[in-house]
């Protein structure tokens, strides 16, 4: 049985064929995994900022900037970075540095997609925190007809140790379950060849 190179020809191909469709399905799977988080992170976001619009609308129609302990005191809880940035890309307020001390932010890739989307993303890494982040930028306006935008970001890092995670533990079970279907394989294969090489054989 052993000895049966046409056996080991069926078999490396069954082999090769299985080894290769666990590890499309479970690139598959962490690509599905990744997609979601983010449309998650996104949803998330956007909702959150829709909830901060109305208190920061008087600070966007004022047009003078607040200072972190100011506009910590009106968003109570928000975890996210948050940035108040006026019509003009000014940045008015921001809870993670003096908004005195930032630059002007219209060419954000955010901010440029929020005038003509309603509102933007984009994932990259930041200056000012020194990690990537994932940023949403919602164009808002007041009665007063001021506009600005509302930008919002998160940190990818924890984002990121999760999915190294989930690719590892893929990558295991994808190479636990390859073994074993290449163990089966090599029985089917053995069945599949056995009649052909005993009529060689006679």
């Amino acid at each position: 049985m052993l000895r049966s190179r046409f056996l080991w020809q069926v078999w490396t191909v069954l082999g090769v064929t299985l080894l290769f469709s666990t590890l499309v399905f479970g690139f598959l799977v962490a690509t599905q995994v990744e997609r979601d988080a983010l449309l998650r992170t996104e949803q998330t976001l956007h909702n959150q900022a829709g909830l901060l619009t109305e208190t920061l609308l008087p600070v966007l129609d004022s047009g003078q900037p607040l200072d972190m302990d100011e506009l910590n005191r009106l968003t109570p809880g928000t975890i996210a970075r948050l940035t108040l940035i006026a019509g003009d890309g000014v940045v008015l307020a921001d809870n993670r540095k003096p908004a005195t001390a930032m630059d002007n932010h219209s060419n954000r890739p955010e901010v440029i997609a929020a005038r003509s989307a309603r509102y933007g993303i984009e994932q990259r890494y930041s200056d000012t925190l020194q990690q990537r982040m994932f940023y949403l930028a919602l164009q808002i306006q007041s009665k007063q007809g001021s506009q600005g935008y509302l930008r919002l970001a998160l940190p990818l890092t924890t984002l990121e140790d999760q999915m190294a995670a989930l690719n590892w533990r893929i990558a295991l079970s994808a190479l636990t379950s390859g073994l074993v279907l290449l163990v089966i394989g090599y029985f089917l294969a053995y069945r599949i060849t056995r009649p052909i090489t005993e009529m060689t054989a006679s």
